[in-house]
């Protein structure tokens, strides 16, 4: 190991003021700046200032000095006849068995083993109840979905889906209470839509009626085929108001708009509801047909083909208007009309009706 001693020319006794000058004296000599281009002056000076920084600190000093001087091992004799006596001297200590040590084991193991059949039992009493609460569960759930079946196939429905909903809000989870919710409105379905094709509308529209109350979500089927089986029966007001529930599922059907407008004009004589729904009906229709309502300015040939309902929708709207005395507007469907089907002689004569009110207002 490098002595930092010799390096920096000074005894181990030295004190700091003597490392120190040593240090200043040697770094003197040595430093790079004076020495430009010498590399052993350069690696001497490296020694030197480690040399300093070990010995000018007290603690890194005394590791130093402690591996750089370690104390001298001093031998210690141990005479033969005593190294002899240890080694034939008989063991002084014997093994005891301790009975209370073992008394108080065998009663923890007791102990434990107790409460273990204890919580065991506990177990069994609770499993066993609730396995008896379950079946309990399942026989009741079982017999009211019985019942719900006997008063479905009696045609009461409406008990048949209260009976099973009950089931259900009671908190259970089973999926024999789901299934046969399912199953009740599939087979209501079946029913309601096997009179409608038959034409018991009378009937179908009292099985669709009870459906829409127990589908999730209503589906528009249901609702078209309420509407239908109502108009059928005469019941133009429930028929306009399934249809318009169904216009808010499918806003862009020009038949159903036109069919709630016709039926609004013509069954109900409601002129302002007719004219609202025609309305939509024009926005739906052939864009250039909208650009001749909104601007009033014709851009379709003569010679493109047009929808017929197109034509029903403007002389539907002509109608209405001018139920409601408002005459423009009136007329001005009326010739949309008219260019929409030159031949019709209806559009003709409405207009001049038209006209005819308009000069006596």
């Amino acid at each position: 190991m490098t002595n930092y001693y010799q390096i920096l020319g000074i005894d181990p006794l030295a004190d700091s003021k003597k490392i120190r000058s040593a240090y200043k004296r040697l770094a003197m000599a040595f430093h790079p700046d004076r020495n430009p281009g010498n590399r052993e002056a350069e690696e001497v000076f490296k020694i030197v200032n480690e040399a300093y920084h070990t010995l000018s600190d007290p603690l890194k000093k005394a590791r130093y000095d402690a591996w750089m001087f370690p104390p001298p091992v001093e031998e210690i004799y141990v005479p033969t006849t005593i190294r002899y006596r240890r080694k034939q001297s008989p063991p002084t200590a014997y093994y005891k068995v301790d009975k209370q040590y073992y008394k108080m084991q065998g009663l923890s193991m007791l102990v434990f083993v107790l409460l273990a059949g204890f919580c065991f039992g506990i177990m069994n009493v609770i499993q066993h109840f609730v396995a008896k609460r379950n079946l309990q569960a399942y026989e009741a759930n079982t017999a009211g979905l019985k019942h719900a079946g006997t008063l479905f196939s009696a045609g009461k429905f409406d008990d048949a889906f209260t009976a099973v909903q009950l089931l259900r809000q009671n908190g259970t989870i089973e999926y024999r209470i789901h299934y046969t919710l399912d199953s009740l409105v599939t087979v209501l379905r079946k029913q309601a839509n096997t009179r409608f094709r038959e034409r018991d509308y009378a009937a179908a529209a009292s099985l669709y009626l009870v459906l829409r109350r127990y589908e999730s979500p209503v589906t528009a089927e249901t609702i078209r085929n309420i509407a239908m089986s109502q108009y059928e029966l005469g019941n133009y007001i429930e028929s306009v108001a399934a249809m318009k529930e169904l216009y808010m599922l499918h806003p862009a059907n020009l038949e159903l708009v036109y069919s709630i407008a016709t039926i609004s004009l013509g069954k109900l004589q409601d002129a302002k509801t007719a004219a609202e729904y025609f309305e939509k009906a024009k926005i739906i229709i052939h864009p250039d047909v909208q650009k001749i309502v909104e601007a009033g300015i014709i851009t379709i040939p003569k010679t493109a083909p047009v929808p017929p309902l197109f034509f029903d929708v403007y002389l539907g709207s002509a109608e209405a208007n001018l139920q409601l005395e408002k005459f423009e507007n009136a007329l001005n469907d009326c010739n949309n009309a008219i260019f929409l089907k030159p031949g019709s002689g209806e559009a003709y004569k409405l207009r001049a009706s038209i006209q005819a009110q308009m000069q006596d207002n």
